[in-house]
């Protein structure tokens, strides 16, 4: 295996002293020089500096996007990449956030697999509400932003092939969502503020079928908390249904219709059904009995989805990756992949009237 050597010269760095042992000039005159150089230079230059600072590196992380003045966190990733111990924190000023970082202890680290004598540990970047002022990210503060170009620290036998690409022993920035490691400079670290909703949705469409033919209805968004039987206080939309029809939500949906998704995921979130009903009571609220036809997209029901924003930074980068972040999203139900993300413009085609399923 290639190996990247760093070679350290040392040299003795003082002056050899010859003694003169002549006993006088080499011109013969006695040298009664006597001016005995009292000065003993004790000057043992004993450096007192107990200084056992570690060699600090610096990083500077450039927020990308709104944000609400967070605070900046760093924490390290334990070796199956789950989250370990708090690494440093960091005030954000003008959307810039520096943290200065010690050489990691030995125990600190991983060894490399297949690499024997190769240490390393990521460590992940990311910014939150500091709602009580002390830098560190607490278990209930929202996660406004999770980095995807790491602090990473390697160090030992570092192969050539590692060194090629641009990989140095110490500290570096490495983007990791490709299939190859990219460097960033440490002065210039982005770090995207990509977890804050998007409070926007709308779906709409025409109606079909009996539908189309009826004249007195009213659509309203179901969460889905009340098909399995809560009691939901109030609803995000609740309108006279026309044609063609359209529904929308501009805000984040209530606590009540929001629950934890796919148990021990740790996502919470909300489903929003849009169904037309007819108010057969005139009390304005759909009953059971008055739902009449969701919202189809050809077999599969159309649904606005709500995903909360993170408290876990582990979970927002999970998000991020999975191309799921928090805010609304129109989707459709699938039989063999649960949901899928409509597009643009099948938001837009949806038919109310026709015979689909939730």
């Amino acid at each position: 295996m290639l190996v990247l050597l760093l070679s350290l010269a040392a040299c003795d760095g003082g002056t050899v002293k010859l003694d003169d042992t002549s006993g006088g000039d080499l011109d013969g005159d006695a040298d009664t020089d006597t001016d005995a150089d009292t000065d003993a230079d004790t000057d043992a230059d004993t450096d007192t500096d107990t200084d056992t600072d570690t060699d600090l590196t610096s990083f500077t992380f450039l927020l990308e996007g709104e944000h609400e003045s967070p605070a900046f966190a760093l924490v390290w990733l334990e070796e199956d990449f789950t989250l370990g111990a708090p690494l440093a924190g960091s005030v954000v000023t003008g959307g810039t956030a520096r943290v200065d970082l010690p050489t990691p202890a030995e125990a600190d680290l991983f060894p490399l697999e297949g690499l024997p004598g190769v240490l390393f540990r990521y460590a992940l970047p990311f910014v939150h509400l500091d709602d009580d002022g002390d830098l560190a990210h607490g278990p209930d503060e929202v996660v406004e932003g999770v980095g995807m170009v790491w602090p990473f620290y390697i160090t030992g036998d570092i192969p050539i092939e590692i060194g090629a690409l641009g990989i140095v022993e110490g500290w570096n920035a490495l983007d990791i969502t490709g299939d190859t490691p990219t460097p960033f400079p440490l002065d210039a670290v982005p770090l995207a503020v990509n977890l804050r909703p998007d409070l926007d949705a709308s779906l709409g469409g025409t109606l079909v079928g009996e539908a189309a033919a009826a004249t007195d209805l009213d659509l309203a968004l179901i969460p889905s908390v009340a098909f399995d039987g809560a009691s939901v206080g109030s609803l995000l939309f609740n309108q006279h249904l026309g044609d063609p029809w359209t529904v929308s939500v501009g805000v984040a949906p209530p606590d009540a219709h929001v629950v934890e998704l796919d148990g021990g995921s740790g996502i919470e979130g909300s489903f929003q059904v849009p169904i037309a009903y007819e108010d057969t009571d005139g009390n304005g609220i759909p009953g059971e009995s008055e739902l009449l036809w969701p919202a189809c997209l050809g077999t599969n029901a159309a649904v606005l989805f709500w995903v909360a924003p993170p408290t876990d930074p582990l979970l927002g980068y999970y998000l991020i990756s999975a191309g799921l972040p928090p805010g609304w999203h129109p989707v459709r139900g699938d039989a063999k992949e649960d949901f899928v993300l409509l597009t643009e413009s099948e938001a837009t085609m949806l038919e109310i009237g026709a015979d689909c399923s939730l």
